[in-house]
């Protein structure tokens, strides 16, 4: 490998401007290059909107511009030393699964984006603020894993002013939510669950998947205690809902 040459390195960043760095001129170069980035911190300083970067490891935020640290109502600085239930107490309870979703979205290598849309309190304010997010994976370790997150979120507070509005997004929660449920379903638990919709009762579950009473009824109360659902009715009423 060839020695690193300082000035070719700046001609490569300053390429396309009208400055061609040499000894003579190096010092321009760096002033021309720091206004650049000033420039680009401004503009990540100014957004409408939250920028920040997550370590997937430890799954806290290591960077993020003003607004980012306003969601939360704490510095940049601090959020490096809260662990993950800090992070979690700060969403509100019926939209921890979406924020547990995005972790392991992540963590998992699921996928290699993540978008929702949830409820976040900042440190010390008593009012929820309707928020939109979205992830990416920003850089991965020496091993392919994801490593940091790069993430955008978005307030919807001010936009969320009618009821019908607010429905949509609830609705849009729920949705997700009921998803995440049926996915931690197991094929016979979905099976059971089927027939639950359909109005069969346990014998007729049992002869339908030749399988006894007392498997029927052990299945049905695992899935009750998945979905926090206790009577059949209930339980039929969220299978055809999500089309089982």
């Amino acid at each position: 490998m060839g020695d690193f040459n300082l000035i070719d390195e700046l001609n490569q960043l300053l390429k396309g401007s009208y400055i061609n760095v040499d000894e003579s001129n190096l010092q321009q170069g760096f002033d021309l290059l720091k206004q650049k980035v000033k420039f680009l911190e401004s503009i990540i300083n100014n957004l409408p909107i939250a920028v920040y970067i997550n370590d997937c490891k430890s799954k806290q935020q290591v960077w993020g511009n003003p607004l980012a640290e306003k969601r939360l109502g704490v510095p940049i600085e601090d959020l490096k030393n809260k662990d993950i239930e800090w992070y979690l107490s700060h969403y509100h309870p019926d939209d921890i699964k979406v924020i547990k979703e995005s972790i392991l979205t992540f963590t998992e290598q699921r996928d290699t984006e993540f978008s929702g849309v949830y409820r976040i309190k900042p440190e010390g304010d008593d009012q929820w603020r309707w928020s939109y997010s979205k992830s990416t994976v920003f850089t991965k370790d020496q091993n392919g894993k994801n490593e940091l997150i790069l993430g955008i979120a978005v307030d919807l507070s001010h936009e969320m002013n009618t009821k019908n509005q607010m429905d949509l997004i609830m609705k849009e929660n729920i949705k997700l939510a009921n998803k995440l449920i049926l996915d931690s379903l197991t094929k016979r638990e979905k099976q059971i669950l089927h027939y639950i919709s359909k109005g069969f009762n346990t014998k007729e579950i049992a002869k339908t998947l030749d399988i006894s009473p007392h498997t029927v009824n052990s299945h049905r109360k695992v899935i009750s205690k998945k979905l926090r659902l206790h009577c059949m009715a209930s339980l039929a009423a969220f299978a055809v809902e999500n089309g089982l």
